[in-house]
Order: structure tokens, then sequence, then C-alpha cells
């Protein structure tokens, strides 16, 4: 004898009763749900970026990350800093990246198996995702002038005439990465 959960009310029941005995919903309807739902979903691989970038907040937002892809990339750092400080360079990078692969692996399996145990994960968080990918383009000027004040100011600060110029551009760059900071900061939502 095994236990179902009641697709209507939630609430588990032997397999072998013909209906739920707290709705009364019959057990075809039962089965019959239940495949519709398993039919409903669709396959990873076809999952969208929109999809899987909702999955993830949803994940992260319910602690279900994994640690031990972390650990893994921390591992792969610490041994491309060990390659690079020390020697063996080359030992010491295909260890990281061989690392950095397995964290990978690890990471879309988990990905995967969360996933398929809640599929309704992926609406969850699309239109948090849709308004914070608004507010970053919306933000895309600021980045993108005070790219160019900062560039603008250091070359000017290098000559002797126009240092004083130079030195108000680039104060004026870094007060556009301020705002834009500021704007991705006030805009996107979690």
């Amino acid at each position: 004898m095994a236990l179902i959960k009641c697709s209507e009310c939630g609430k588990e029941f032997s397999d072998k009763a013909s209906a739920c005995p707290k709705c009364a919903c019959p057990i075809d309807e039962q089965t019959a749900n239940i495949k519709n739902k398993k039919k409903s979903v669709k396959d990873y691989s076809e999952l969208t970026s929109l999809e899987k970038s909702s999955l993830r907040l949803y994940m992260r937002s319910h602690g279900e990350n994994s640690t031990t892809e972390i650990i893994l990339m921390f591992l792969a750092l610490a041994c491309s800093l060990i390659g690079f400080f020390v020697g063996f360079w080359l030992l010491f990078l295909i260890i990281g990246m061989c690392l950095l692969v397995s964290a990978y692996v690890i990471y879309i399996n988990n990905e995967k198996k969360y996933y398929y145990k809640h599929p309704e994960s992926i609406d969850k968080k699309k239109n948090i995702i849709k308004d914070n990918n608004n507010a970053f383009k919306k933000s895309i000027p600021w980045i993108v002038s005070g790219i160019i004040l900062t560039m603008l100011g250091i070359i000017l600060m290098s000559t002797d005439d126009l240092s004083t110029l130079g030195t108000i551009i680039l104060v004026l760059g870094i007060i556009s990465y301020i705002v834009w900071i500021y704007l991705l900061i006030t805009k996107t939502k979690k």
C-alpha cells in the first residue's frame, strides 16, 4: 500500500481507496491530474534564460543552493593562486580548471533536480527579473557616461595645462558611477 496526495485538497491517503476521504475526489481523477501535471512540465533544456534566472532566484530565496560548488570554486581559485605565486602554474591551472568544471556540473545538476521537483518555481520570480532588467537598461547611460568621463579626465590630467579640468571631469565621472549604483540599488527588487 502506498500513499498518494490528493490533487484537490492535498491530503495523503491510500492508493487502494476509490476516492479521497476528505474531499471525495475520485482516484481516477487523481491519477489523471498527476499525469497531466507531468506532461505539462517542460524539459530543463527547453527553459529560456529568463526562466532559468527565475529558477535560480527562487532557489536562492528558499535557501536551496548547495555550498559544494562554492567550496570547489574557492579551491580552484586557491590552486590558481598557488600556481601563479609558487610555481608549477600549468599543473595547478589544470587542477583549478577541473575543479571549476566539476563545480559547474554539480551546480547545473542541483538546478535540474530542483526544477523537476518544483516546476512551478520558474514562474514565481519572472516579473521581478523583468523589472530588474528594465532598471538596469535605464541606468546604462550613467555607467557609459561615467566610463567616458573617467577616461577623458585621466587623459586631461596627464597634460600640464589641463590638469585642473581633468580633475573636474574625473570627479564628474565618479559622480556618474555613484548615481548608477544608486539607481541599481533603489530600482532592483529581491
